[in-house]
């Protein structure tokens, strides 16, 4: 006889990505050839797990702007990415520089 278990839980999606890319780096620093791919695979999942994170942050944060999150963060005050951390740092009081002066610091 089979048994069944019913199993619950929540499992987020810039964890699974940032996982993936913990594991691209580990292999990376394995292997002696072809390491490039590896890194280049890494630095892919840690920018979704980024953009992911952000998304994430925007659904507990404002769920009303998540909601209609393709067509906000597409106009000139929010765009893509960038404009998701400024939104949550506007939201936040959080006090991020932008991407543009990075350099600066």
């Amino acid at each position: 006889m089979t048994k069944e278990y019913d199993v619950s839980g929540e499992r987020y999606t810039y964890e699974i990505l940032w996982s993936c890319c913990q594991r691209q780096i580990e292999l990376a620093e394995k292997i002696p050839d072809g390491k490039i791919y590896f890194w280049l695979t890494s630095m892919s999942m840690a920018y979704f797990a980024y953009e992911a994170y952000l998304n994430h942050a925007l659904h507990k944060v404002a769920p009303d702007i998540y909601e209609h999150e393709r067509t906000y963060f597409t106009g000139k005050d929010y765009y893509g990415t960038p404009g998701k951390l400024k939104k949550l740092s506007e939201l936040s009081s959080l006090n991020f520089p932008d991407a543009e002066t990075l350099s600066e610091y």
